[in-house]
């Protein structure tokens, strides 16, 4: 009797697939394709007010920002597609970064505990990285977490400016405020 093995995807291979299945995105994990799901009304209005507050600060700077459609490799079989991403520099590729100074997940219900650990890791293991965020809009609050030069730190922030990178902050107050103007499904 045969026993089914999954397919297991090398990078170039995973963006090649990616391509032809434009439109639908995917994310590879230990080299395991996993189909993305559609995001609530309120985490895209989260995810479109820490843009709205983000690019104005990186005008004019080496700094660019993406959402949600610019994934980052984070090892050799694994990437992901962040809601936000800051990269200062050059692309790595066309389609995919493999650095960034600062990484945003704005969680959703299907998030769970392990998934959310092992993003972190993933992140904290990119050069450059300065700055992760798990955002959870329903509970508002942030899980923020900073590389200092003693290793990573964790905080938890639901109201206020707080600093993400240098020159770089965060009103969460408006945050949240933004997404309840123009939200209009709780």
């Amino acid at each position: 009797m045969s026993e089914d093995r999954p397919v297991l995807l090398t990078w170039d291979e995973y963006v090649r697939f990616e391509e032809v299945y434009e439109g639908r995105r995917h994310e590879l994990l230990r080299g395991r394709v996993r189909l993305m799901a559609g995001a609530s009304e309120r985490h895209d209005l989260t995810v479109q007010a820490l843009y709205d507050q983000v690019r104005p600060h990186l005008r004019g700077t080496p700094g660019r920002v993406f959402v949600q459609n610019r994934k980052i490799r984070t090892s050799r079989d694994t990437g992901y597609y962040p809601d936000l991403l800051i990269r200062c520099g050059d692309a790595a590729d066309r389609l995919f970064e493999d650095d960034a100074r600062v990484v945003v997940e704005v969680l959703s219900p299907s998030n769970d505990p392990l998934d959310v650990t092992e993003r972190l890791y993933a992140y904290q293991g990119l050069p450059s990285c300065e700055t992760i965020l798990f955002v959870d809009h329903r509970q508002r609050h942030v899980s923020v977490h900073r590389r200092t030069e003693n290793g990573w730190t964790e905080a938890r922030v639901s109201e206020g400016a707080r600093r993400i990178m240098d020159g770089l902050s965060i009103d969460w107050t408006q945050v949240w405020a933004d997404v309840d103007v123009d939200a209009s499904t709780q």
